[in-house]
């Protein structure tokens, strides 16, 4: 069943981060409303990245096309990690585009990152299956063909 989501002002949504790393999406809350900003820069205030004093929250002007709701919250409802899935891992306060290489028996997955290339174990409770946001639905990408 396909849902159709739309982004407003004041609510959680993700942003890209391209500038100090490939792949990566953090919460934010947006602060301007899509509708009425004629701006193509919009601004949002995160909820994990902060300022140079911890306790002032960041907030800047992102491209609105850096900018998507947050996926459905029952992403890995009945999901077998599996090699070759493309998944989400939460690292350093942000989700990282990655890849399944093994699923080991500890309820943890070796993860592939393409930028900078790593392998690294993460639990697969800090694993969300990745999902692509086309403007208007989100879009499950097809597994990766190990190489």
């Amino acid at each position: 069943m396909e849902q159709t989501v739309f982004i407003r002002k004041d609510c959680k949504v993700e942003v890209y981060c391209e500038e100090e790393f490939k792949e990566s999406w953090y919460r934010a809350i947006l602060e301007d409303d899509p509708t009425e900003s004629g701006r193509k820069k919009l601004k949002v205030r995160y909820l994990t990245l902060f300022n140079e004093d911890p306790w002032s929250t960041l907030t800047e002007f992102v491209d609105r096309s850096l900018i998507r709701p947050v996926p459905p919250e029952d992403l890995n409802a009945g999901v077998v990690f599996e090699e070759g899935l493309m998944v989400d891992a939460y690292l350093k306060d942000g989700w990282w585009t990655c890849v399944v290489v093994k699923t080991l028996e500890d309820e943890k997955c070796w993860v592939y990152f393409d930028s900078p290339p790593d392998i690294i174990a993460v639990e697969n409770q800090k694993l969300r299956v990745h999902l692509d946001w086309t403007g208007f639905k989100w879009v499950r990408p097809d597994n990766k063909v190990k190489e």
